[in-house]
């Protein structure tokens, strides 16, 4: 499995977030088609049109599964290893929030709950939805905080990027490859003419929980 990491910081920087909401509403999801395409020629030598299920992007006729997150100024999609295995993954940009109110939306009574645990709880939930999992909230946070199978068929990886707390949902009991990718220029129009080198995190450089 492969997580690419790709940060829209100087894009967000050169252009203001206002002007990109304003040309393309949600400047993420844009975004974040353009690096799919890229990723997939790049590294996967797949060339397919990508279809839409309800806003859920896939490849007809390939068993790549990827699934896209994105939170301030992070775009980042895993993939799974091309075998048909069901993926979801979720990112959020660590932030003060009022935590009980959001535990008490997805049925979670943690009062005493700490920001690290908060958002490993958000990012979990998320990810398993993505993936198809659903949602065991009886276990719940015991299998965050040690990484276990949390069904007869899906296993639950939580681990902070920079300031982001990240959540894997797979049916592949394996850690991910982790990757930042460096963008070169991209044109006033958007495209993206070519990506500069990607560097493998080394995992002392990510906090897998």
């Amino acid at each position: 499995m492969n997580i690419y990491f790709i940060s829209i910081e100087e894009i967000i920087n050169k252009f203001g977030r206002d002007y990109l909401r304003k040309l393309y509403g949600n400047y993420h999801h844009y975004f974040s088609r353009i690096f799919l395409k890229k990723i997939l020629s790049e590294f996967y030598n797949i060339n397919a049109e990508i279809s839409d299920d309800n806003g859920r992007p896939y490849i007809k006729e390939y068993s790549l599964n990827f699934s896209i997150s994105h939170s301030k100024n992070i775009v980042a999609i895993a993939f799974n290893d091309n075998n048909g295995s069901k993926i979801g993954f979720d990112i959020e940009y660590i932030k003060p929030r009022n935590y009980n109110a959001v535990l008490n939306y997805y049925g979670v009574d943690k009062p005493d709950v700490t920001q690290d645990e908060f958002f490993q709880i958000w990012t979990a939930y998320e990810a398993e939805y993505k993936s198809g999992a659903g949602v065991n909230k009886e276990v719940k946070y015991d299998v965050i905080k040690n990484n276990e199978r949390y069904s007869d068929s899906f296993y639950l990886l939580s681990f902070k990027y920079k300031n982001y707390m990240a959540a894997l949902s797979t049916q592949v009991n394996s850690e991910p490859n982790l990757y930042e990718i460096i963008l070169s220029d991209i044109e006033d129009d958007f495209i993206l003419k070519e990506i500069t080198r990607v560097n493998y995190l080394e995992p002392s450089k990510v906090k897998l929980k």
